[in-house]
């Protein structure tokens, strides 16, 4: 097994003809032979795909990054060599570990990433026991096929010009659901690239959210209007308050500034005495809630200027 520390011999059986008969040139270029183009599989159109494409294009994005942050780290050259565990060349060199135990630490947390991908695809379609619920079939079909969709349609690829938007291994963490869906199905014929139009992506993102009963479905203008009518809400719980806003007018001697609400809802500004910031809070809370304090100026929303400066000098025969 090329181990230049153990004795060698010639071996006869098939591990060893099949070595002797690969070419080591055949790998100098490997990289050439490399594509990041592919014709996509026709058998993978099947209903209601379009209901998990728009979510599964924001999954692809995390997963791609995520594999090429673990390539980078452990210096791994390709997503082939990643993905299949047949490392040509590694870029870096594992610190106080040998070579076989660099691979097999590595290839312990690729395994490990990709049954977490796995696991969050099924998740959604267990039942009570933490199994598949076969009665939910078509939807775990529709969805491999939308992941596979993401990975593999040229048009998907050509939106996504990084490094890591080339990548296709995306959909082979759920291999058998894909598998499963291209051999019970054949090949649409003479259709290349079957696109899937963007205003079936969006109803698709609305009949997904009613099917997971997850969130309510609001239209993009159904949505401003929500939140102008919170808007809305908000003033007219100020208006419902009288018109004259009081405004607890500080008195010589006090410094720290609290701002509150009154019990109406409108804002009420007060000065507390200093020294010990608790008994403080708890001097400024008392004096909020009761307008007929002593030792306070009160003044309406329509105080002039003179009448407001009268009262922060602390001139209280106004």
């Amino acid at each position: 097994m090329q181990k230049k520390d153990k004795p060698s011999y010639k071996s006869e059986k098939v591990l060893g003809k099949i070595f002797r008969e690969i070419d080591k040139a055949d790998y100098k270029n490997y990289q050439s032979t490399l594509t990041q183009e592919t014709v996509y599989d026709t058998r993978m159109i099947v209903p209601d795909m379009e209901l998990y494409i728009a979510e599964a294009r924001t999954l692809k994005t995390q997963y791609n990054r995520q594999l090429y942050a673990h390539m980078n780290h452990y210096g791994i050259q390709t997503e082939a060599e990643v993905c299949s565990g047949f490392i040509i060349k590694w870029l870096k060199s594992g610190k106080n570990k040998s070579k076989y135990e660099q691979h097999d630490y590595a290839m312990k947390v690729i395994n490990n990433f990709k049954s977490t991908w796995k696991k969050r695809f099924e998740q959604e379609f267990l039942d009570a026991s933490k199994t598949i619920d076969k009665s939910r079939k078509h939807y775990i079909d529709a969805k491999a096929a939308a992941w596979y969709y993401v990975a593999y349609h040229p048009d998907e690829r050509m939106k996504d010009m990084s490094v890591e938007g080339g990548f296709f291994s995306f959909p082979w963490c759920v291999y058998e659901y894909i598998c499963d869906v291209a051999k019970r199905n054949k090949p649409k014929e003479k259709v290349n690239y079957p696109t899937i139009d963007e205003e079936s992506i969006k109803e698709g993102i609305k009949k997904l959210a009613i099917l997971r009963n997850d969130a309510a479905v609001i239209d993009d203008d159904e949505e401003d209007d929500m939140f102008d009518d919170e808007d809305d809400h908000d003033y007219d719980t100020l208006d419902e308050s009288s018109d004259d806003e009081v405004i607890i007018a500080p008195t010589p001697g006090r410094s720290s500034i609290h701002r509150v609400l009154s019990a109406a809802g409108k804002p009420v500004i007060s000065q507390a005495n200093s020294g010990n910031r608790g008994s403080q809070d708890k001097t400024a809370s008392q004096t909020l809630t009761s307008t007929s304090a002593s030792r306070q100026t009160v003044l309406h929303a329509d105080a002039t200027e003179e009448d407001i400066v009268a009262a922060l000098l602390g001139n209280t025969s106004m």
